[in-house]
């Protein structure tokens, strides 16, 4: 199976970010128990890539600015709890039951959500999809805490053109 670190180029180059940086947030992510790390060295060993750890590792780069802040805040957005379940839309053939943040984004690049415009993330308070197929719609996470972030503009996102890219590139990576 091959390791998250592997996907770091393809990652970089559509995020804007060396794979140096992104190795570096992966082992702070793994240093504070939100990545799961095989032990060992050599193949088999580090975190394995899945949709799961892409989009931890994109939930880290949301919460927090810098790499000295990658701490339990972002545990907590992983975790952040959708507000109401949906139910099934359009071309879905059963419900999805999509309880957490995490389990949205990884969702987004598995291609079981579709037509996600964008993530978003508020800092401490709260993480949205946003998908759009004739009406939009809007999958909203709470953490439960309180934020002024919308007041002072502090919304983080990634557009949809980003997130077919990497969801492309993750694909690519793990089943060719």
């Amino acid at each position: 199976m091959a390791s998250l670190k592997s996907f770091f180029p393809e990652l970089g180059e559509i995020l804007g970010m060396s794979p140096d940086e992104l190795y570096n947030r992966q082992r702070a992510l793994v240093s504070s128990g939100v990545l799961k790390a095989v032990a060992g060295r050599g193949p088999g060993s580090g975190v394995p890539l899945s949709e799961d750890s892409v989009a931890v590792l994109l939930i880290g780069l949301l919460s927090v600015d810098s790499l000295g802040e990658t701490d339990h805040r972002i545990k907590i957005m992983c975790e952040a709890r959708h507000n109401r379940y949906f139910t099934a839309e359009e071309d879905w053939s059963v419900k999805l039951k999509l309880p957490s943040f995490r389990s949205a984004v990884a969702a987004v690049l598995t291609g079981k959500l579709k037509y996600a415009k964008e993530i978003r993330v508020t800092p401490w308070s709260g993480a949205e999809v946003q998908r759009y197929k004739g009406q939009p719609r809007t999958l909203d996470y709470s953490t439960g805490e309180k934020s002024n972030a919308m007041v002072i503009g502090s919304i983080r996102k990634i557009d949809g053109v980003y997130l077919d890219r990497i969801r492309y590139a993750l694909q690519d990576c793990l089943y060719n």
